[in-house]
């Protein structure tokens, strides 16, 4: 089976305003870009659970202002694939139309949190900085699928059409 390339072959995965439906991998691939909020959800969830213990052990590790920054774009381009409706408004379609460029930056912020600490051969170790290592590979997989697929491309390029306006 042979992956669609055109807009006409495309056109089956469409929502009911008429243009191609956000795939689930997008979402997981939302997830990859946005670990460390999704980190930081877990250990509030953890933390409502366990009585704060959870909170506690992480209360020393210094938190990363630049990828959280980085990742807010991650919540952002979300937000826009939630409202995508003719009802959105300007600027959820234009956060739609520049949402790989936003995760572009992402993947880079995330790889230049990446550098320094994988830099330091005398604190190198091999699980959590291959594990690091291998989620940037994931970072630079999504984009490069972002900016080539045509189903992406497509789909960043699609927002529905406001109630009472005609394409």
């Amino acid at each position: 089976m042979s992956l669609p390339r055109t807009p006409q072959e495309l056109a089956f995965h469409t929502d009911r305003h008429g243009v191609l439906v956000v795939p689930a991998v997008f979402w997981l691939s939302l997830v990859v870009l946005a670990r460390y909020w999704v980190m930081f959800l877990l250990v509030g969830v953890s933390a409502r659970r366990d009585g704060g213990q959870s909170a506690a052990a992480l209360a020393d590790v210094p938190v990363s202002w630049l990828a959280l920054t980085g990742q807010a774009l991650v919540l952002l381009v979300a937000l826009a694939a939630v409202r995508r409706s003719p009802t959105a408004g300007r600027a959820v379609r234009m956060v739609w139309r520049c949402a790989p460029w936003l995760l572009l930056i992402t993947a880079l912020c995330n790889a230049a949190i990446l550098v320094p600490l994988i830099g330091r051969p005398q604190a190198w170790s091999p699980w959590p900085d291959l594990f690091l290592a291998s989620c940037s590979l994931l970072d630079a997989a999504v984009v490069v699928a972002l900016f080539r697929a045509p189903y992406y491309r497509q789909l960043f390029w699609e927002f529905p059409v406001p109630a009472g306006r005609a394409e």
